[in-house]
């Protein structure tokens, strides 16, 4: 509580991990994941913070690789990331009112990963980073109803390390660790075209958090 200071602890507070927190739209419910049902599968569960005793599980897990991404734009679903291993994960799309789980990564015939997801404000949409048939890990465009991809970054020869949507979704940052070195981008997601920000001094770049009015980003240096 901002206005005395008091905590209130909203897990059971027993041998369980909690964590990945993701506030919802509305901002009014937070889902995150917990190992509390049986200490190892990490389920997805969701509550208003305000009343602890609304939490619900939302996603019955079996192992211990799931976290959440992001919430819909209207609140009536969740993509949820599966880690399987380095070289491999998945994503899932949960219907929170009908419980239907749907896999939106496709299939491959080689391990890929699949992680990151964030939705474009139509809700149609996601951005996320994969290195299906590729080297690195590039960021993509993904329309959720056909699961059809677009490659945005494939020709960056490096990994997106990492990157934050604007709150009007017109744009994204995103950094690439090239031998060492973060180079930051800027990419104009109406377009889908990028920039590089020269004006950046060299370093190790990342944690952006874009401010609300989309002009402004903080992040780590």
């Amino acid at each position: 509580d901002m206005g005395d200071g008091n905590i209130t602890m909203l897990t059971d507070g027993k041998r369980s991990q909690n964590g990945g927190i993701v506030w919802n739209t509305k901002g009014d419910r937070v889902a995150y994941a917990s190992t509390k049902r049986n200490g190892a599968d990490r389920d997805i569960y969701m509550m208003d913070p305000l009343n602890p005793s609304t939490e619900k599980l939302i996603f019955e897990a079996k192992g211990g690789g799931f976290g959440m991404n992001d919430w819909a734009p209207d609140d009536n679903s969740v993509i949820i990331g599966e880690g399987i291993s380095v070289n491999e994960s998945r994503l899932w799309l949960i219907d929170l009112k009908t419980g239907t789980q749907k896999r939106l990564s496709p299939e491959t015939k080689e391990q890929a990963v699949f992680g990151g997801a964030v939705y474009l404000p139509d809700g149609k949409s996601i951005y996320l980073t994969t290195d299906m048939d590729n080297e690195f890990k590039y960021l993509s465009k993904m329309d959720i109803a056909t699961g059809k991809m677009k490659a945005i970054t494939k020709s960056i020869p490096w990994d997106i390390s990492s990157y934050d949507l604007s709150k009007d979704g017109t744009k994204m940052i995103f950094s690439t660790n090239e031998a060492g070195l973060s180079k930051v981008y800027l990419l104009n997601t109406v377009t889908d075209t990028y920039e590089l920000m020269k004006e950046i001094p060299d370093g190790l770049i990342g944690g952006f958090a874009f401010h609300n009015n989309g002009e402004d980003v903080v992040f780590n240096y």
